[in-house]
């Protein structure tokens, strides 16, 4: 629902970007029974004035449900409609619209509601186009593997927004949603019914002109929301498929974190995916924001950003705000639907707030997120694993517990190599997708910038050990004095230092940091391997004045 931002020198009346409610309608279906073997077809020919439909089918008694749409038809199999539940359909064109219901014993009582859209009022084809399709741009696209067009039924309609699948510290992979809790304020929401429509996008930069088909889910359990933050935390019921390579997105909840540049992945009007872009840094609002829905969020509670590539509109409300590093900061509230640069802006619940501020388990993050008790401000995101694989993680570490980022790690499987990565800022890596029932190998080094923390304070306190006056006891700085890999420290390690901070290259020089252990054999990996802990020190450094994201 959009509405006038106004200035913001106290208090703003925003607007939030609700997709419009599509509310249900009363049809006339014709009923036609053919006898096929044990099969009884029911088929429906859809009568309306409205251009759009959707409906809302009792899966109770079905093998299948056919959808004919002129000369194309989509079958939706048994295995996918076995047992009870629900299933909603659509939206379609109700032009030469047959639903067809096969199964031993169904009836009108199988489709339990019909809604109506209007043509070009939301849904396929219906955003701004200054909107920019998701595969044109590289930047985040693990993370749009996330990302999902939610069909949210209501006792009074159809609520379209986004949102997007997110990591936990369990690494359990539960479907877990991230949205806004204003989608679903002041409605009475039919949590069973709900839709999850993931990988809804185009192949190509240009716009399609058939609908691409969607992976869709069914049905959720909401677990935590809260208007101070507009956020809303659902779990999605309905298994994903083992082969859907979908993305778990990982967050970071800093407190004072403003990101310099940061995109969003929604669903505007409820069309296919869309990516915008803001090269500006992300602003805290520090007052009150009043909504058009009679709600005042707190101050802090949301930060801001302009658009400078895309912009958002109603339907893309809960969609994920990433920073530069793929971590959600927050989800989509409201805000302007502009095409125009420094019009365009976005204002969005913070993750910060959403995290711990209520202590109560259904409004917060917390307890959902980090539900082994890690207490980490940054978690990463991960694909999602297909039957009979695995993952293996794990951080690096200095001495002083400081995250030692640009490590190489590889994963091998005898001389081979499977996977290759690096530690991130935070000391962590992660292999996903591992196959089960093989011995792997783990193998670290870091041979980045040698000179890296040595120092003339580094040759004194080799002396002072040659000389016995201050004896070096710990292991891991007897490795870092021993600068020529001599096994021993000798003053030919202090010339090869000395000759190294003159910029000369030195024979037989160790790797830049040693890791500890560097090489890990993994004996038939049967589950995933979580949270290794590794250890490193840089070489030369016997200060610890060497910075390890270096």
């Amino acid at each position: 629902m959009l509405g006038l931002v106004l200035s913001f020198v106290s208090r703003a009346q925003d607007a939030r970007l609700q997709g419009r409610p599509v509310e249900p309608q009363a049809y006339h279906l014709s009923l036609l029974k053919m006898l096929d073997g044990h099969k009884v077809t029911l088929k429906y020919r859809l009568s309306s004035s409205e251009e759009m439909i959707g409906l809302l089918i009792d899966l109770s008694g079905l093998d299948r449900i056919v959808i004919r749409h002129g000369k194309t038809h989509e079958v939706i199999s048994s295995k996918r409609s076995q047992g009870a539940g629900s299933l909603l359909l659509g939206p379609y064109e109700t032009n030469d619209l047959a639903i067809e219901l096969y199964g031993e014993s169904v009836g009108e009582k199988n489709i339990t509601q019909v809604y109506s859209w209007k043509r070009k009022l939301t849904g396929f084809g219906t955003s701004l186009e200054c909107h920019i399709n998701s595969i044109c741009d590289e930047r985040l696209d693990d993370q749009k593997r996330s990302s999902c067009r939610i069909m949210m039924v209501m006792e009074e309609g159809i609520v379209t927004c986004s949102g997007a699948l997110v990591n936990n510290t369990e690494e359990d992979q539960k479907a877990y949603v991230l949205s806004a809790y204003h989608c679903e304020d002041g409605f009475t929401p039919r949590y069973e019914d709900w839709r999850f429509d993931f990988l809804y996008a185009s192949d190509s930069c240009e716009s399609p002109m058939e609908e691409p088909e969607p992976i869709s889910l069914m049905s959720c359990t909401k677990r935590a929301g809260h208007p101070d933050s507009d956020f809303l935390l659902v779990e999605i019921s309905e298994p994903i498929p083992g082969d859907a390579g979908l993305y778990f997105s990982g967050w970071d909840r800093r407190d004072l974190y403003f990101p310099d540049a940061t995109g969003l992945i929604h669903h505007p009007s409820g069309d296919i995916r869309k990516v915008s872009f803001a090269a500006d840094s992300v602003q805290l609002i520090t007052q009150s924001l009043d909504w058009e829905n009679d709600v005042t969020t707190p101050p802090n509670s949301h930060i801001r950003n302009r658009m400078n590539e895309g912009t958002q509109e109603p339907g893309s409300s809960g969609s994920p705000l990433y920073d530069a590093d793929g971590h959600i900061i927050g989800q989509l509230h409201g805000g302007t639907s502009e095409c125009t640069f420094f019009t365009s802006v976005g204002r969005y619940g913070r993750l910060h707030t959403s995290w711990d501020v209520r202590a109560a388990k259904d409004s917060q993050l917390l307890h959902w997120l980090d539900p082994v008790g890690l207490d980490t401000s940054v978690w990463d995101g991960a694909y999602q694993r297909p039957p009979d694989s695995a993952a293996i993680s794990g951080t690096v570490l200095d001495f002083i517990d400081r995250p030692v980022a640009l490590v190489e790690v590889f994963l091998l499987d005898g001389l081979d190599t499977i996977m290759q990565t690096e530690t991130n800022k935070e000391g962590k890596f992660r292999f996903d997708r591992v196959e089960e029932g093989r011995s792997y190998t783990l193998f670290l080094r870091k041979l980045i910038n040698p000179l890296n923390g040595i120092s003339t304070i580094d040759l004194i306190r080799i002396q002072q050990h040659l000389l016995g006056l201050r004896v070096i006891e710990e292991q891991h700085l007897l490795d870092a004095a021993d600068f020529n890999g001599s096994q021993s420290i000798t003053a030919f390690d202090l010339v090869s230092m000395r000759l190294a901070l003159l910029g000369r290259p030195t024979a037989g020089l160790r790797d830049s940091w040693i890791l500890y252990p560097r090489i890990l054999e993994l004996d038939r990996l049967d589950e995933s391997i979580l949270d290794l802990e590794f250890r490193a020190q840089k070489t030369g450094d016997l200060d610890y004045s060497a910075d390890p994201c270096q």
